[in-house]
Protein backbone atom coordinates (compact mmCIF):
# COMPACT_ATOMS: atom_id res chain seq x y z
CA UNK A 1 0.00 0.00 0.00
CA UNK A 2 1.33 3.44 -1.17
CA UNK A 3 0.25 6.48 0.83
CA UNK A 4 1.02 10.11 -0.85
CA UNK A 5 0.18 12.73 1.14
CA UNK A 6 -1.02 16.39 -0.33
CA UNK A 7 -1.76 19.45 1.53
CA UNK A 8 -4.66 22.06 0.07
CA UNK A 9 -6.27 24.73 1.95
CA UNK A 10 -5.62 23.90 4.99
CA UNK A 11 -6.77 20.09 4.43
CA UNK A 12 -4.59 17.22 4.68
CA UNK A 13 -5.82 14.26 1.93
CA UNK A 14 -4.03 11.23 1.74
CA UNK A 15 -4.33 9.40 -1.52
CA UNK A 16 -4.12 5.65 -0.90
CA UNK A 17 -3.01 3.33 -3.54
CA UNK A 18 -4.46 -0.58 -3.00
CA UNK A 19 -5.54 -3.46 -4.83
CA UNK A 20 -9.45 -3.51 -4.72
CA UNK A 21 -11.88 -6.47 -5.85
CA UNK A 22 -10.01 -8.20 -9.03
CA UNK A 23 -6.83 -6.37 -8.45
CA UNK A 24 -7.55 -3.30 -10.13
CA UNK A 25 -5.05 -0.16 -8.57
CA UNK A 26 -8.10 1.82 -6.32
CA UNK A 27 -7.38 5.56 -5.03
CA UNK A 28 -9.16 6.37 -1.79
CA UNK A 29 -8.68 9.61 -0.10
CA UNK A 30 -8.73 9.93 3.65
CA UNK A 31 -8.99 13.12 4.14
CA UNK A 32 -8.12 14.78 7.89
CA UNK A 33 -10.42 17.57 8.46
CA UNK A 34 -8.67 20.93 10.51
CA UNK A 35 -10.55 23.60 12.16
CA UNK A 36 -11.74 25.12 8.99
CA UNK A 37 -13.92 22.50 8.20
CA UNK A 38 -14.94 22.19 11.56
CA UNK A 39 -16.32 25.46 11.63
CA UNK A 40 -17.49 26.00 7.89
CA UNK A 41 -21.35 26.08 8.58
CA UNK A 42 -21.19 28.82 11.50
CA UNK A 43 -19.14 30.52 9.18
CA UNK A 44 -21.51 30.52 6.11
CA UNK A 45 -22.44 33.74 4.88
CA UNK A 46 -26.44 34.91 5.54
CA UNK A 47 -28.75 34.56 2.70
CA UNK A 48 -29.99 37.04 0.55
CA UNK A 49 -32.98 37.60 2.19
CA UNK A 50 -33.54 37.39 5.78
CA UNK A 51 -31.58 34.91 8.49
CA UNK A 52 -33.45 31.94 8.30
CA UNK A 53 -35.12 30.58 11.44
CA UNK A 54 -34.55 27.12 11.89
CA UNK A 55 -37.74 26.14 14.03
CA UNK A 56 -39.57 27.04 11.17
CA UNK A 57 -37.87 25.11 8.84
CA UNK A 58 -40.60 22.90 7.53
CA UNK A 59 -40.11 19.61 5.49
CA UNK A 60 -42.50 17.48 3.47
CA UNK A 61 -42.52 15.73 0.33
CA UNK A 62 -42.12 17.59 -3.29
CA UNK A 63 -45.45 18.23 -5.56
CA UNK A 64 -45.56 19.85 -8.42
CA UNK A 65 -46.20 23.37 -7.19
CA UNK A 66 -43.08 22.66 -5.97
CA UNK A 67 -40.92 22.48 -9.07
CA UNK A 68 -40.03 26.27 -9.88
CA UNK A 69 -38.80 26.38 -6.17
CA UNK A 70 -36.86 23.47 -6.61
CA UNK A 71 -35.60 24.87 -9.77
CA UNK A 72 -34.39 28.13 -7.93
CA UNK A 73 -32.19 26.08 -5.64
CA UNK A 74 -30.68 23.94 -8.14
CA UNK A 75 -29.57 27.00 -10.09
CA UNK A 76 -28.34 28.79 -7.24
CA UNK A 77 -25.73 26.33 -6.88
CA UNK A 78 -25.75 24.22 -10.24
CA UNK A 79 -23.39 26.64 -12.46
CA UNK A 80 -20.83 26.79 -14.65
CA UNK A 81 -18.38 27.77 -11.74
CA UNK A 82 -17.80 25.06 -8.79
CA UNK A 83 -16.65 26.52 -5.61
CA UNK A 84 -15.47 23.62 -3.40
CA UNK A 85 -16.01 25.34 -0.28
CA UNK A 86 -20.01 26.30 -0.83
CA UNK A 87 -20.82 23.29 -2.49
CA UNK A 88 -22.19 22.67 -5.84
CA UNK A 89 -24.72 20.58 -8.26
CA UNK A 90 -22.46 19.38 -11.61
CA UNK A 91 -25.05 20.71 -13.54
CA UNK A 92 -25.45 24.41 -15.25
CA UNK A 93 -29.18 24.77 -14.44
CA UNK A 94 -29.03 27.99 -15.79
CA UNK A 95 -28.27 26.42 -19.33
CA UNK A 96 -31.72 25.40 -20.29
CA UNK A 97 -34.25 26.43 -17.72
CA UNK A 98 -36.80 24.10 -19.39
CA UNK A 99 -35.97 20.96 -19.52
CA UNK A 100 -34.61 21.01 -16.00
CA UNK A 101 -37.83 22.08 -14.90
CA UNK A 102 -39.46 19.48 -16.80
CA UNK A 103 -36.94 17.23 -15.41
CA UNK A 104 -37.67 17.77 -12.01
CA UNK A 105 -41.68 17.35 -12.64
CA UNK A 106 -40.95 14.32 -13.41
CA UNK A 107 -38.86 13.19 -10.61
CA UNK A 108 -41.75 14.22 -8.47
CA UNK A 109 -44.35 11.72 -9.67
CA UNK A 110 -41.56 9.46 -10.11
CA UNK A 111 -39.64 9.49 -6.68
CA UNK A 112 -40.69 7.69 -3.55
CA UNK A 113 -38.60 10.31 -1.78
CA UNK A 114 -38.18 13.64 -2.92
CA UNK A 115 -38.57 16.11 0.27
CA UNK A 116 -38.40 20.14 -0.14
CA UNK A 117 -37.30 22.15 2.98
CA UNK A 118 -39.42 25.43 3.49
CA UNK A 119 -38.82 28.38 5.45
CA UNK A 120 -41.37 31.51 3.83
CA UNK A 121 -39.83 29.85 0.30
CA UNK A 122 -38.26 26.76 -0.89
CA UNK A 123 -34.67 26.66 0.47
CA UNK A 124 -33.57 23.49 -0.33
CA UNK A 125 -34.64 19.62 -1.55
CA UNK A 126 -33.25 16.25 -1.46
CA UNK A 127 -33.72 13.70 -3.97
CA UNK A 128 -33.14 9.98 -3.58
CA UNK A 129 -33.82 6.52 -5.80
CA UNK A 130 -34.67 3.26 -4.23
CA UNK A 131 -32.42 0.71 -5.08
CA UNK A 132 -34.46 -0.54 -7.97
CA UNK A 133 -34.75 2.79 -9.32
CA UNK A 134 -31.27 3.77 -9.19
CA UNK A 135 -30.35 0.24 -10.55
CA UNK A 136 -32.67 0.47 -13.60
CA UNK A 137 -31.00 3.75 -14.84
CA UNK A 138 -27.91 2.75 -13.91
CA UNK A 139 -27.67 -1.17 -13.92
CA UNK A 140 -23.95 -1.71 -13.57
CA UNK A 141 -23.25 0.47 -10.50
CA UNK A 142 -22.74 -1.41 -7.99
CA UNK A 143 -19.87 -3.40 -10.26
CA UNK A 144 -18.44 -0.35 -11.65
CA UNK A 145 -17.46 0.79 -8.02
CA UNK A 146 -14.00 -0.03 -6.86
CA UNK A 147 -15.37 -1.00 -3.23
CA UNK A 148 -13.20 -0.70 -0.50
CA UNK A 149 -11.53 -3.75 0.62
CA UNK A 150 -13.32 -3.24 4.80
CA UNK A 151 -16.69 -2.37 3.15
CA UNK A 152 -19.50 -5.18 3.73
CA UNK A 153 -21.20 -5.78 0.35
CA UNK A 154 -24.42 -7.12 1.84
CA UNK A 155 -25.18 -3.28 2.38
CA UNK A 156 -25.47 -3.15 -0.75
CA UNK A 157 -29.01 -5.76 -0.60
CA UNK A 158 -31.04 -3.38 1.22
CA UNK A 159 -30.71 0.76 0.25
CA UNK A 160 -31.61 4.16 -1.28
CA UNK A 161 -29.27 6.55 -3.13
CA UNK A 162 -29.36 10.24 -2.46
CA UNK A 163 -28.62 11.45 -5.80
CA UNK A 164 -29.30 15.31 -5.09
CA UNK A 165 -29.04 17.36 -1.97
CA UNK A 166 -28.96 20.93 -2.54
CA UNK A 167 -29.15 24.20 -0.52
CA UNK A 168 -30.13 27.82 -1.90
CA UNK A 169 -27.00 29.55 -2.05
CA UNK A 170 -25.69 31.24 1.20
CA UNK A 171 -28.29 29.20 2.97
CA UNK A 172 -26.28 26.59 4.21
CA UNK A 173 -24.70 25.82 7.81
CA UNK A 174 -28.41 26.40 8.91
CA UNK A 175 -29.53 23.15 9.91
CA UNK A 176 -31.53 22.51 6.52
CA UNK A 177 -30.17 19.90 5.40
CA UNK A 178 -30.06 17.99 8.69
CA UNK A 179 -34.03 18.92 8.88
CA UNK A 180 -34.17 16.90 5.80
CA UNK A 181 -32.25 14.08 6.51
CA UNK A 182 -34.12 13.44 9.61
CA UNK A 183 -37.90 13.31 7.59
CA UNK A 184 -35.76 10.93 5.56
CA UNK A 185 -34.32 8.62 7.85
CA UNK A 186 -37.66 8.55 9.90
CA UNK A 187 -39.46 7.46 6.23
CA UNK A 188 -36.59 5.07 5.39
CA UNK A 189 -37.26 3.58 9.05
CA UNK A 190 -41.07 3.08 8.32
CA UNK A 191 -40.30 1.34 5.01
CA UNK A 192 -37.54 -1.12 6.00
CA UNK A 193 -34.73 0.51 4.47
CA UNK A 194 -31.23 -0.20 5.72
CA UNK A 195 -28.82 1.74 4.57
CA UNK A 196 -27.91 5.26 2.41
CA UNK A 197 -25.66 6.00 -0.52
CA UNK A 198 -24.51 9.20 -1.27
CA UNK A 199 -22.37 10.27 -3.87
CA UNK A 200 -19.82 12.86 -3.97
CA UNK A 201 -17.45 14.40 -6.17
CA UNK A 202 -13.74 14.30 -4.81
CA UNK A 203 -12.08 14.73 -7.99
CA UNK A 204 -11.09 17.28 -10.45
CA UNK A 205 -12.90 19.90 -8.12
CA UNK A 206 -13.72 18.18 -4.80
CA UNK A 207 -16.99 19.38 -3.29
CA UNK A 208 -15.74 20.06 0.04
CA UNK A 209 -18.95 21.31 1.66
CA UNK A 210 -20.64 18.23 0.48
CA UNK A 211 -17.84 15.58 2.43
CA UNK A 212 -18.46 18.02 5.32
CA UNK A 213 -22.27 16.96 5.42
CA UNK A 214 -21.31 13.82 5.23
CA UNK A 215 -18.66 13.93 7.97
CA UNK A 216 -21.71 15.39 9.91
CA UNK A 217 -24.25 12.45 9.30
CA UNK A 218 -21.92 9.79 10.07
CA UNK A 219 -21.33 8.38 7.01
CA UNK A 220 -18.37 6.55 5.89
CA UNK A 221 -16.54 6.04 2.57
CA UNK A 222 -17.64 2.70 0.98
CA UNK A 223 -15.10 3.18 -2.34
CA UNK A 224 -14.34 4.96 -5.36
CA UNK A 225 -16.59 5.27 -8.86
CA UNK A 226 -15.22 7.03 -11.76
CA UNK A 227 -17.75 8.29 -14.28
CA UNK A 228 -17.39 10.57 -17.69
CA UNK A 229 -19.15 13.96 -17.36
CA UNK A 230 -19.05 16.84 -20.58
CA UNK A 231 -16.05 14.81 -21.65
CA UNK A 232 -14.10 14.68 -18.30
CA UNK A 233 -13.52 11.81 -15.76
CA UNK A 234 -14.52 12.59 -12.60
CA UNK A 235 -14.35 10.83 -9.51
CA UNK A 236 -17.01 9.74 -6.93
CA UNK A 237 -17.10 9.04 -3.08
CA UNK A 238 -19.30 6.60 -2.45
CA UNK A 239 -20.24 7.13 1.41
CA UNK A 240 -22.94 4.92 3.42
CA UNK A 241 -24.78 5.45 6.12
CA UNK A 242 -26.60 2.94 7.88
CA UNK A 243 -29.99 3.90 8.81
CA UNK A 244 -31.02 4.16 12.76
Amino acid sequence: MLKQAVSNLSIDVHLIYDKGINNDEVVFMEIKWRDIMESRDDEAPINSYKRIDTEKVSVRKAEKKDVAGIYRVAKSVGTREKDSYSGFLMDDYKSDPEHFMKTFSKMVDKLDYFYVANERETVGFLMAYTKEQWLSENPDWISKVHWSPEFDLSKTENFVLVDKIAIMKNCSGKGVGSAMYRRFIKDLKASGVEGIFSETIIYPTPNFASLSFRKKQKHMLAGIRYEEFEGKILADGIYYKPVK
